[in-house]
């Protein structure tokens, strides 16, 4: 269900297609076909979505959609995955349902983001690390 969108949806995990209608749950679609991909028996779940980022402001939303609903299965599944990696995997999700090809710079920031930093990324090895900032008053 995504509640800011007043909508809800459901798949099943033994046939996950690509869904016309309700576009934003080709995401945790997409994450299910990955995590599956990688080995991982994942159980359904029934998900409420509410967040405050703004949808198509470049500020990525999908990121942090796809990374929470990642991290949901890690959480009830228990698998052993870095947060760089799920990243690595959520952007390979960009691929697959969402026929969406995007720079991997949102799901390593979400996964790898810290408190009063920047994160530098490089795009080509995916190398990263946070950078403090100044702190600005006033």
């Amino acid at each position: 269900m995504r509640v800011d969108f007043g909508e809800q949806d459901a798949f099943s995990l033994d046939n996950i297609a690509y869904a016309e209608h309700h576009r934003w749950s080709n995401y945790q679609r997409g994450v299910a076909v990955v995590l599956q991909e990688r080995g991982f028996d994942l159980p359904g779940v029934d998900v409420a979505i509410q967040s405050d980022v703004p949808a198509g402001a470049g500020l990525s939303s999908s990121a942090a959609l796809e990374v929470s609903m990642a991290v949901v299965w890690q959480t009830l599944v228990g698998f052993d995955l870095s947060r760089p990696d799920l990243a690595l995997l959520c952007q390979r999700r960009r691929k697959h349902l969402c026929r969406r090809e995007l720079w991997h710079h949102g799901p390593i920031h979400i996964c790898a983001r810290e408190k009063g930093a920047a994160l530098l990324i490089d795009c080509r090895s995916l190398d990263y690390r946070a950078v403090a900032l100044p702190r600005v008053d006033g």
